[in-house]
């Protein structure tokens, strides 16, 4: 894995295959919901005891499946560490975290030759970290003895009611107790003044002389009163009329009353629990009723736990979308997922983010503006792109697309370049095109690149007196093109030959065909962006297919070029292209793709068919298009000790024939179909014994900067030669 500086908690195990069960259970291992891209699973896939050989092209697949929830599932990608010695890995996933319980995983493999294979299952133990759990934080005043309090005070509270209650029933009953009665029932509630009936049990003067120094203070009998008065106020008055309201009794006691039947009651007899889920209509609710208040501060991340809407001015807000004016924000919350939804009350633009709280995962603020690339050319004014006139520059600056008019002194440009200029910049992911012309001579041109990683400038090229000056070429193919970008690429070859501006639309890994090839690398073979470079642009499927395949997490082992060439092919007019090249084959060789198919020469898993679809559909539809096609190149294998150990002439690498018969349906199917060809095979001077001057020992199939310009060279010369 290419995981530099990361830290792993690591489980490393072994998988014997075998049909008799042995799932690895690995009841100790535990991760959670705080170990992301931290949670490292090291397999050794053994046979027989011994590590299992993975052969090029093999791939693992992964299923994941929630014991506690057997209705989700998931599939993945391991990535394959160490193929001779049969090591896997993956991290795990995100959908892992945030579960707790037990999950079930199964590995498999599928090997180039239709031949699947159940290796077997493990298990990985989830659980929830604290920091990702909705637990109240500590309050540092809270009075642990509170409880223990609060059930004292309670007792003594009702045990004084209890008191009071009797004492206003003698009161009550006053009309039919006598004297005797009443002053009996008063005796533990009264002091007694009947001492001369004392007899035996009369005070004794000493205790009497001591009830000076205990006896009640005045001020704090008032004060107990007082607190029993306003006590007394928010009981219901015993047997007073009309006391108990219908809200105040029990569901329970509500049943009672009505035989289990629908109770009639009027206004505010029904309580939360009378009302059944879904009963309250719209009429029923106020026009106010989901607004919560206006955010005079803090941020949009602070009123998550609400649904409803509120009002807040942007410059009081450290997280709002936008920058001043006001705001409406709506939350809708469903379990451990938010959106918010905000509108800008001055544009109406609308924005909006999802939130998980469980995993701190916010994203970024997607806008409802106009999107990218949806404004058609026709739409445009003549001058949209004009950046203005500028005096004295440095043209590393200006890296915008665009037009701009210099004049004065400029710096940094190609010699000879002065006085007025006209500076035509074109900008596609990180990569820029700089094309500068003398407005005195507009046909004096001069051109070069920049890369942003790094801040890479290449050489100015003057392409006025080169025959392609001011063409447009495409490079179709797979890594021979794709995997080398910028200064020693063959596309900058050929265009430092030619003259012309050439775009490198090479995917490493790709075929002509689609075949075996899994669905992701398929999305980028040649009859795969064919079908797409024929779409008109306002097509909404128009690069579905690729936009999906390069957006998929799964797609593990994704080279990092991918988006940028995209961003690049998709910005490319076809109208306005003069030449296209196709270099595809060596990756149909290897991955086992047919030659041929007979009873159906376009059958796109077939790498001719592939190439007979692909031209069909690009020359119906762009008729100026000059198309040159190339062959595969010759490959080897290499020995430690620099020695050949096979090559592509004589090795049948995935059982459909060494690599000549693709180069031999090359040659013929370009001659079926009347466009040129060029014999990258036989006429590129590379032979088993001049190879490491063109490759390396560790690599006989991409060539090294030696390789790339000669083929580079002998592309553009053919460019030249049939085309100039």
């Amino acid at each position: 894995m290419n995981e530099d500086n990361k830290i792993f908690k690591t489980n490393e195990f072994s998988i014997e295959i075998s049909p008799v069960g042995k799932a690895i259970q690995s009841k100790d291992i535990q991760y959670f919901s705080y170990d992301e891209n931290s949670g490292l699973q090291l397999i050794h896939i053994l046979m027989d005891g011994k590590p299992l050989d993975l052969p090029n092209g093999t791939e693992i697949r992964l299923s994941a499946v929630k014991l506690n929830n057997q209705n989700q599932k998931l599939i993945y990608t391991p990535e394959i560490v160490d193929p001779l010695k049969g090591i896997v890995s993956f991290v795990i996933p995100r959908e892992f975290l945030g579960y707790q319980g037990q999950i079930r995983c199964g590995l498999y493999i599928n090997f180039l030759n239709n031949q699947t294979m159940h290796v077997g299952y493990f298990y990985i133990n989830m659980g929830v970290s604290d920091i990702d759990t909705n637990l109240t934080e500590f309050t540092e005043d809270f009075w642990q003895g509170w409880s223990e309090f609060e059930a004292g005070s309670t007792a003594k509270m009702q045990e004084l009611e209890r008191r009071i209650d009797e004492q206003t029933e003698i009161f009550n009953n006053a009309d039919v107790y006598n004297k005797a009665e009443i002053e009996d029932k008063l005796e533990p509630f009264a002091l007694r003044t009947d001492i001369d009936t004392l007899e035996t049990k009369k005070a004794d003067k000493t205790d009497v002389n001591q009830l000076a120094t205990d006896k009640v203070d005045k001020t704090a009998l008032a004060q107990t009163n007082a607190n029993m008065a306003t006590n007394l106020a928010t009981k219901v008055d015993k047997g007073g009329n009309e006391q108990i309201t219908m809200p105040m009794l029990s569901q329970e006691v509500k049943v009672a009353m009505t035989g289990g039947s629908v109770a009639v009651v009027g206004p505010s007899g029904v309580n939360t629990t009378n009302v059944a889920n879904g009963a309250i209509t719209s009429p029923k609710l106020s026009n106010s009723f989901n607004y919560r208040t206006f955010l005079a501060s803090g941020a949009l991340l602070d009123v998550l736990d609400v649904n409803g809407f509120y009002l807040y001015s942007a410059t009081s807000i450290s997280d709002s979308p936008f920058s001043s004016g006001a705001g409406i924000l709506e939350n809708i919350k469903t379990d451990d997922y938010i959106i918010q939804n905000v509108t800008e009350f001055a544009t109406g633009i609308k924005y909006f983010r999802t939130v998980r709280q469980s995993v701190s995962r916010v994203t970024e603020w997607v806008s409802s503006e106009i999107k990218n690339s949806s404004i058609s050319r026709s739409k445009l004014s003549s001058d949209f792109d004009s950046k203005g006139n500028f005096q004295d520059v440095d043209l590393n600056s200006l890296i915008d697309s665009g037009t701009y008019l210099l004049i004065g002194n400029t710096s940094n440009g190609p010699v000879g370049f002065n006085g007025s200029l006209l500076l035509t910049v074109q900008k596609n992911g990180q990569w820029i095109h700089q094309t500068l012309s003398l407005l005195q001579n507009p046909s004096q041109k001069a051109y070069r690149y920049h890369f942003d990683t790094g801040n890479l400038w290449g050489e100015w090229e003057i392409a006025s007196n080169k025959p392609l000056s001011g063409k447009v070429v495409v490079n179709f193919g797979d890594s021979l093109f794709g995997n080398t970008q910028g200064a020693s690429s063959v596309s900058n070859v050929i265009s430092n030959v030619t003259g012309a501006v050439v775009y490198n639309c090479g995917f490493g890994g790709c075929r002509m065909a689609g075949g075996q090839e899994i669905e992701a690398w398929q999305s980028f073979s040649m009859f795969r962006l064919a079908d797409e470079i024929i779409k008109e642009n306002d097509d909404p499927t128009k690069w579905n297919l690729q936009d999906a395949a390069v957006n998929n997490e799964k797609w593990n082992n994704k080279p990092t070029y991918f988006d940028n060439t995209l961003s690049v092919l998709k910005g490319i007019d076809f109208n306005l292209v003069d030449f296209i090249t196709i270099a595809y084959g060596t990756n149909d060789y290897t991955g086992g793709n047919l030659i041929d198919d007979e009873s159906n020469p376009l059958n796109t898993d077939t790498f001719s068919g592939a190439l007979r679809y692909s031209l069909e559909k690009i020359m119906a539809k762009y008729k100026q298009l000059k198309i040159l096609i190339c062959t595969p190149t010759y490959r080897l294998w290499f020995n430690p000790d620099g020695s050949v150990e096979s090559d592509s002439d004589t090795k049948d690498y995935a059982g459909t024939g060494s690599l000549t018969g693709y180069v031999e349906k090359t040659k013929d199917i370009a001659k079926e179909y009347k466009v040129l060809c060029i014999d990258n095979y036989y006429e590129l001077g590379i032979n088993r014994f001049n190879a490491l001057n063109f490759f390396t020992v560790q690599d006989g199939t991409h060539h090294n900067s030696v390789g790339r310009k000669v083929l580079g060279e002998k592309i553009g010369a053919n460019l030249l030669s049939f085309f100039s």
